[in-house]
């Protein structure tokens, strides 16, 4: 049975945010071991942060893509997603709870996430995609 275009793609973005949060969980206990708590803490919610993200990112995505789905609401759907990706990170530095590099190495898992599942799929077919 062949799969859907939409299933293929929702699969892959599965994949993607699960590869995200494995090189969040990896990172944050690396940082735990070699600095201290308060890196894994930092480095954590930086994956953490990565990951939703991610998936927040992919349903404006799908839905400016989708043909006749309204734009307004994920327009207004992605400003909050940027409000609220500064106004967590520059709360949690204020606050005290980790420091600006460690949430950064952890937001790292992002890229390297994202990279990782893409090496590990299969290629399209020719003519595919």
């Amino acid at each position: 049975m062949r799969k859907t275009g939409r299933s293929t793609e929702a699969g892959s973005i599965a994949a993607a945010i699960w590869a995200v949060v494995l090189v969040g969980f990896v990172a944050s206990v690396v940082a735990g071991i070699v600095v201290g708590p308060r890196a894994l803490i930092g480095v954590a919610l930086g994956a953490a942060i990565a990951a939703v993200n991610l998936w927040v990112v992919s349903r404006i995505v799908r839905a400016f893509a989708t043909p006749g789905e309204p734009r307004l609401p994920w327009a207004l759907v992605a400003t909050a997603k940027f409000t609220a990706l500064f106004g967590m990170v520059i709360a949690l530095v204020s606050l005290g709870v980790t420091d600006l590099i460690s949430l950064l190495i952890g937001y790292a898992a992002l890229p390297i996430g994202i990279v990782a599942s893409q090496l590990r799929s299969t290629p399209a077919v020719r003519g595919e995609g």
